[in-house]
């Protein structure tokens, strides 16, 4: 508990000796103050992180998440390291204000297991969570890493070279779930990176901080789990173009085969026409002999129709000779009659010639007969 807690004791679980602490020039009781109000809002600071812990783990790229409420000791030790470091942030530092002075009061880590997954993560931040107005984004590296600009743009991040190797991207969030405004402190790195960080923080504090042979190993343990990282990259974009390839043998595989179905339909549609073609040319053969057939019936119906027609034209020609007849006998009988009719005038003329007859003398039957019918017309 930190009412319990004494200076020295404080000093001494912390490695700050006199003089620092004389540097730092901060007073005990308002370092433990600090330290004192903090551990009563532990609680309450616990409850958002568990809440902020569980959305981001939801976010894609995301494998896992790890969250903690900073611990009221570290916390005062942070405050007197910062002293020391003459940081001008922390220079009016009170129980007032602190917890907008210190932005790790919560921490939350997001670890992903290819670096690429950063920038989905990213995206999600930028769309759920407030990012402080007073920091971009941090994006801190080992010297001599290679950082995208395109993807990591001098617009939106801040970079800067670690000065322990770390590579992780540092987030202030702010939020406000009761009356005060809290910040909030959301890391993203790789599970390599995790790993690394930890055993350096675990090595490092609070022993052979210094000591040179430890740094060296540990500046090889951090250039290894750089390239594990480049490894899962590399394996990650590998797997990716085997998986295209296998996709596309498989598609071109794909497309052999129906091409190959395709063929043996159009095989079977060729065969299927031969034999269409076979019944065609039979069939066209029995229309040809059909035709043959039909023109050799056309050939006698027109030589009985002539014949026909010949009867007919007799017919006719008997029919005029017969009417001709009639009309010969007619024109005979009239022949006669007239001539009989002209021997009977001349008889009556000769008559009246040798007796003479009175005016009163009625006609004699010859002579009604030719008054009457007129003088005859020769029909010759």
């Amino acid at each position: 508990m930190i009412n319990e807690l004494s200076q020295q004791e404080f000093m001494s679980r912390n490695r700050i000796s006199e003089e620092d602490w004389k540097k730092a020039g901060i007073e005990w009781s308002l370092l433990k103050s600090i330290g004192v109000d903090h551990q009563q809002q532990v609680k309450q600071l616990d409850m958002y992180a568990n809440m902020l812990a569980g959305l981001v783990q939801q976010y894609d790229g995301v494998h896992s998440v790890r969250w903690r409420v900073k611990d009221p000791e570290h916390l005062m030790e942070k405050v007197v390291r910062k002293k020391i470091e003459c940081n001008e942030k922390y220079g009016d530092i009170s129980v007032e204000n602190y917890w907008l002075k210190v932005t790790d009061l919560i921490g939350v880590r997001a670890l992903h297991l290819f670096k690429a997954e950063a920038l989905l993560i990213h995206g999600s931040i930028l769309k759920d969570l407030s990012i402080v107005d007073f920091e971009k984004p941090i994006l801190y590296k080992r010297e001599g890493d290679k950082v995208s600009d395109i993807e990591f743009p001098n617009e939106e991040f801040e970079h800067r070279d670690h000065k322990s190797g770390y590579r992780s991207i540092h987030y202030i969030l702010k939020a406000q779930p009761q009356k005060r405004e809290i910040y909030t402190e959301l890391q993203v790195r790789t599970i390599f990176e995790e790993g690394w960080s930890e055993i350096d923080h675990r090595v490092r504090y609070p022993n052979f901080y210094s000591d040179e042979m430890v740094v060296v190993f540990l500046n090889i343990f951090n250039r290894l789990a750089g390239q594990a990282d480049e490894m899962g990259s590399f394996v990650q974009g590998l797997a990716k173009n085997i998986a295209e390839k296998n996709a596309e043998v498989a598609k071109a595989r794909e497309e052999k085969d129906e091409s190959v179905e395709a063929m043996d339909r159009m095989v079977s549609d060729l065969q299927g026409k031969t034999q269409e073609h076979d019944k065609a040319e039979e069939t066209i053969q029995k229309l040809k002999d059909e035709l043959s057939r039909m023109k050799r019936l056309n050939d006698k119906e027109g030589k009985s129709l002539l014949g026909w027609n010949d009867f007919l034209r007799a017919s006719d020609s008997l029919s005029n000779l017969s009417n001709s007849w009639r009309e010969a006998q007619e024109l005979s009988s009239s022949r006669i009659h007239g001539l009989s009719t002209v021997d009977s005038l001349l008889k009556a003329a000769l008559s009246s010639v040798n007796s003479p007859v009175s005016t009163s003398q009625k006609p004699s039957s010859a002579q009604k007969k030719v008054a009457k019918s007129g003088p005859a017309k020769d029909k010759t």
